[in-house]
């Protein structure tokens, strides 16, 4: 179904003035399918919308709140207002402001995630070669391999299952 979706949108969609693309589910419905059946890309779009506020960005937002008010007494409300202005500074701001924002922010995170390992090291050398002796020792017994393997069988069924039912047709994501 993914390859339908993609090749649908890629027929149905539709070129504005500036020569911009614009598609997806709501233009090979609205453009592919009879005009009864219009109404159906409006709701794709209202629902697609709501289901983002609710899917896509709450999650990244409440775990930084949570963050910040733990550690910092940041208040939730403070946290989310800010979030909210930075992130539509980036989206108002088109398409290419989002990838410029990106370039940028993406490696950033990346050093920030490098930097922060290397300090936890550097912090906990001394604690370095008994976790090692420790991840061996328990690497290797006979627990561990059946707590492997049931953890590996349950992971890989509802991982292939998850994975087959929503990244297939995105069920339930709008």
């Amino acid at each position: 179904t993914k390859y339908a979706e993609a090749v649908c949108a890629v027929r149905f969609r539709e070129q504005d003035a500036a020569g911009n693309y614009s598609g997806g589910p709501m233009y090979y419905i609205r453009n592919g399918l009879h005009q009864r059946w219009h109404w159906l890309a409006w709701a794709f779009a209202i629902f697609g919308t709501l289901a983002g506020f609710g899917i896509a960005n709450t999650v990244q937002s409440n775990s930084v709140s949570q963050v910040l008010e733990d550690f910092l007494a940041v208040p939730p409300l403070a946290t989310g207002l800010v979030l909210m202005g930075l992130v539509a500074a980036v989206i108002l701001g088109g398409v290419k402001r989002i990838a410029r924002v990106a370039s940028w922010l993406v490696p950033m995170m990346a050093l920030g995630y490098i930097i922060m390992a290397v300090l936890v090291l550097v912090t906990h050398v001394t604690a370095i070669p008994a976790a090692v002796v420790t991840i061996v020792n328990a690497a290797f017994s006979g627990s561990a391999a059946a707590g492997g393997f049931a953890g590996a069988t349950v992971w890989a069924a509802i991982r292939f299952g998850v994975a087959r039912c929503i990244f297939s047709n995105e069920a339930g994501l709008g």
